[in-house]
């Protein structure tokens, strides 16, 4: 098959949509398939090609709400005059799928569209694009899920759509191939050291200062705080992450640490065999990816009701939801105290952090390896492709 992917960013950037994309792409062309990704031009890019996939950049920014800048023409001409068998619009509201949307009559090769959580559903300044958004949506061949029970597929299935499938997100079985510690070594942890694991970009959303406040609330002798994330910009999280790990490694008080750090993604994977839990308060997710590899480390985590995770937990027994509540726009918060004491509780339990561990391996395992994820997606593919 001869298959693009559009998607607003692609490798070297870092990101949950990034990874997807990366994972299916590469799983694709590794199988023998012609795949192409067009996505927004970056400086850090050295290479056109990335494990089999051809990169095609475009200097454009924005989306359909906010206003799009840049070589739209040029974008739009090269979906019009060059031929693939499919195309995968991967995300809504930003300008890779927006800008197909007024195009799709016009390109008469496969359409599929991943919308990938419509984040921004009950944000008032997108009434107009999601009032218009069955429109487009009609005109795609297939529409894919991450998630069975999301407001992305409910919205879908409320408007009569049938073209409905689900396709889970995954870890990697080649990166979570072993039970390394040599984390713990590089960071002088002693091995009776608990550690708590938080993974995610120092964006606001991503609960760094919940996630701290519940570690400052733990009753523990000693203690360690590992948050691993990127900073994107400078109105985000990351200076006061830096200011907590200041005080709490120079406090005489107690010894409970918090790391802050940004290592490279094999160091990465063995923080997540290093960790006794895996703390996530996301204020807003779709199909949180930390959450499996979380699972595909033996790591039971600590989640509040964002995105999938509550799907995610019935299906494997890997995690525990804490109390949740949530905003007139979708967004999720917790409470410290609930959180503070469910941690707790599982920290002094090895024995049903075991066993949550294992369950959580068992389940990826069997369903959330992106090895078998790219399967499924071949396997649809085809289906649409031998489609009338």
């Amino acid at each position: 098959m001869k298959i693009l992917f559009t998607v607003e960013f692609f490798y070297p950037s870092v990101g949950g949509t990034q990874e997807v994309v990366k994972q299916i792409s590469t799983g694709l062309a590794k199988r023998g398939h012609d795949v192409t990704i067009a996505t927004t031009k970056l400086k850090t890019r050295r290479d056109k090609y990335f494990n089999g996939v051809k990169i095609e950049e475009f200097s454009i920014t924005g989306n359909s709400v906010k206003g799009i800048k840049g070589e739209k023409e040029k974008y739009k001409d090269y979906l019009l005059h060059n031929q693939f068998d499919l195309m995968i619009n991967y995300a809504a509201q930003q300008w890779a799928t927006d800008l197909v949307f007024p195009l799709l009559h016009s390109i008469h090769y496969k359409k599929v569209f991943i919308p990938c959580g419509f984040s921004k559903l009950f944000t008032p300044a997108y009434k107009d694009y999601y009032d218009d958004i069955p429109s487009k949506l009609s005109l795609y061949d297939r529409l894919i899920f991450h998630s069975n029970n999301y407001r992305d597929i409910n919205f879908a299935r409320d408007h009569g759509f049938q073209n409905i499938i689900v396709i889970p997100n995954g870890a990697s079985s080649l990166e979570f191939s072993g039970d390394k510690r040599y984390f713990r070594e590089k960071y002088r942890i002693e091995q009776n050291t608990p550690v708590l694991l938080t993974v995610g970009n120092h964006t606001w959303m991503k609960g760094h200062q919940f996630v701290i406040r519940v570690f400052q609330q733990l009753k523990l002798k000693k203690g360690i705080l590992i948050i691993i994330g990127k900073a994107l910009n400078f109105k985000g999280c990351l200076p006061l992450c830096l200011l907590e790990s200041y005080w709490s490694n120079i406090s005489s008080k107690n010894n409970k640490r918090i790391l802050v750090l940004n290592p490279p993604r094999d160091e990465v994977v063995q923080a997540y065999y290093s960790a006794d839990l895996f703390l996530f308060a996301s204020k807003i997710e779709y199909a949180p990816l930390v959450l499996l590899e979380s699972m595909a480390s033996k790591t039971p985590f600590i989640t509040l009701a964002t995105g999938n995770a509550e799907e995610i937990i019935a299906d494997s027994k890997s995690g525990i939801l804490a109390p949740t509540s949530q905003d007139n726009l979708g967004y999720s918060y917790g409470d410290i105290k609930s959180f503070s004491q469910i941690t707790q509780e599982l920290l002094m339990d090895k024995e049903t952090r075991i066993k949550m561990g294992e369950a959580g391996y068992l389940a990826w395992q069997n369903k959330y390896t992106w090895e078998n994820i790219v399967v499924q997606y071949e396997n649809e593919f085809e289906k649409i492709l031998n489609s009338k």
